[in-house]
């Protein structure tokens, strides 16, 4: 139906960093700071003033590895071109937050570049104070022994600076204690976050 292509796609709060949902033909995901805590399959019904409700295969909302769901989403609806999506938690009651439609990935408004740069990361980089080693073999990064999977990010902005490093697990904030990883071309550079202290800057060389 008309309407239901017209909710494909994906939406999000406004300047906020929490809830997201995309949306297919046969399919809805929702995702809490880009980790998936529902995946399942939806129908959607029209009223006669043009709003679309959407009925959920299921409604519980679950961390992944987790046994249980820490809420329910009670109700959804979409109307003009903005979606109303409540959630009912078991302490705190009910919660509702309006998602706008976004051209973000699950990255935020980043590109992933993986064709045009991995190439480029290959091999081993040691950070200027010695303890830190990053060895990258096509996606997957070695850091000092612990091995995951990343991508290679560009920012949509006008004067990116960089190349982005993250997991390719998107609800992860860190890699092992370090944030914004960026591949300058020549050196990465990388905040050391410590708590209560602001956050030193390590440079990595290629070895």
């Amino acid at each position: 139906m008309k309407f239901e292509t017209e909710l494909c796609g994906a939406w999000e709060e406004r300047g906020v960093i929490g809830t997201r949902v995309e949306i297919e033909k046969n399919e809805l995901i929702v995702l809490w700071r880009g980790g998936v805590v529902l995946k399942c399959k939806y129908k959607a019904t029209q009223d006669e003033n043009g709003k679309i409700t959407l009925k959920l295969s299921d409604n519980k909302l679950r961390y992944s590895g987790a046994y249980s769901s820490y809420a329910s989403v009670t109700r959804i609806e979409y109307f003009d071109k903005k979606i109303e999506f409540e959630e009912t938690f078991p302490i705190t009651g009910k919660s509702v937050c309006v998602l706008e439609r976004t051209s973000n990935s699950r990255y935020g408004n980043y590109d992933v570049v993986d064709g045009e740069l991995l190439k480029s990361i290959q091999g081993e980089w040691k950070s200027d104070d010695g303890y830190y080693s990053l060895k990258f073999e096509k996606d997957t990064l070695n850091i000092n022994g612990d091995e995951l999977k990343i991508h290679v990010l560009r920012s949509r902005g006008s004067s990116p600076r960089g190349y982005q490093i993250v997991s390719a697990d998107p609800s992860a904030d860190m890699i092992h204690g370090l944030h914004h990883i960026t591949f300058l071309g020549d050196s990465i550079v990388a905040a050391m976050v410590i708590c209560d202290a602001p956050p030193i800057i390590l440079k990595f060389e290629r070895v």
